[in-house]
C-alpha cells in the first residue's frame, strides 16, 4: 500500500484514515509505503506506526526525496518526522540533495510495487 495526500490535510478524516488502514490490515495488507511530506503523509505514518503497536508484523517505509527534507516544516512537524524515521522499518533517501523531479522520483519509487495507491 502506498499513500499519498496533501500537504495541507487538517487531520479532519483521522478517523476514517485509522479504519481504513485497520481495515487494509484485516484484509492482509502488512507492508505501508509513505512520501514523508507534511500534511496527510505524516498523519499516514502516525495512524501506521500507532496500528504496528499492535500489530508488530506491520512495516513503515518511508520514501523520502533528499536529506534535510524535512528544513522547511513547522518545528512540530519536524519533531514528528524524526520521530518517524527512527520508528519507520526502512527509509529511503531518493537524493542527497534537491533537483528538479526528485518529487517525481520519489513518487515512482514509492508506488513501484505497490498493490494500491490511497
Amino acid at each position: 500500500m502506498a499513500f499519498t495526500g496533501h500537504r495541507t490535510y487538517d487531520g479532519s478524516a483521522n478517523d476514517l484514515l485509522r479504519a481504513t488502514i485497520s481495515e487494509l490490515y484485516t484484509e492482509g495488507a502488512r507492508h505501508f509505503r509513505v512520501g514523508m511530506a507534511e500534511g496527510f503523509d505524516l498523519a499516514v505514518a502516525c495512524t501506521v506506526l500507532l496500528l504496528q503497536s499492535k500489530h508488530p508484523d506491520i512495516e513503515l517505509e518511508a520514501f523520502i526525496p533528499w536529506r534535510g527534507f524535512e528544513q522547511t516544516f513547522s518545528e512540530s512537524n519536524r519533531r514528528l518526522y524524526s520521530l518517524i524515521v527512527e520508528r519507520a522499518t526502512r527509509v529511503h533517501y531518493l537524493s542527497e540533495n534537491y533537483f528538479v523531479g526528485v518529487y517525481q522520483q520519489r513518487n515512482e519509487a514509492m508506488v513501484d510495487g505497490a498493490d494500491y495507491v490511497i
